[in-house]
């Protein structure tokens, strides 16, 4: 489990999904009764993780219900960072079903939260995917949304999200 949750990333960004697919739905089938803390941690970074990449596969019901259940074991604890992890998770969930809104108001959360945790990493990957929602309401320019992206990226100094940011700003 521990392994799984670890990978997670990892299998997203050099596109192993099926691979990490058929490592987390074997592993997050298995409980045990009594997990430990370290257990649960470790299960809800694998569960948000298994919802990533089912966002990557389209596999829309896995993809929510992993986000959820990351969320709901997230706030059985204290840890405020996992918590808005899960949050972001089940935003970018929301969004992918259209719900717009309600992804909106979930990410606006956990955007606040990494900002007050000064989680650069995380604040830059939640803004990347609310400004999309932002820009397609009207709240925000293109323009606005892609030079906060570039700055978020570069403060996080996370290499994936800055080439990003910077193909969007040669767009612009």
């Amino acid at each position: 489990l521990r392994l799984c949750a670890a990978l997670g990333r990892y299998w997203n960004i050099r596109c192993y999904w099926l691979e990490g697919s058929k490592w987390l739905v074997s592993t997050l089938s298995k409980s045990t009764q009594t997990p430990s803390s370290a257990e649960n941690t470790a299960r809800l970074k694998a569960l948000y993780h298994d919802a990533e990449i089912a966002s990557s596969l389209d596999d829309f019901e896995r993809m929510i219900t992993s986000a959820k259940l990351s969320l709901k074991l997230a706030k059985e604890g204290t840890d405020r960072l996992e918590t808005a992890i899960a949050g972001l998770y089940v935003g970018r969930a929301l969004k992918r079903q259209g719900e717009h809104n309600q992804a909106a108001t979930i990410m606006q959360e956990s955007l606040s939260e990494f900002r007050m945790l000064n989680a650069s990493y995380w604040e830059a990957q939640t803004y990347r995917w609310l400004s999309e929602i932002l820009v397609a309401r009207g709240d925000i320019t293109i323009f606005e949304r892609i030079s906060q992206n570039l700055k978020l990226a570069r403060i996080a100094g996370e290499r994936l999200t800055l080439a990003n940011s910077l193909v969007g700003y040669a767009g612009i």
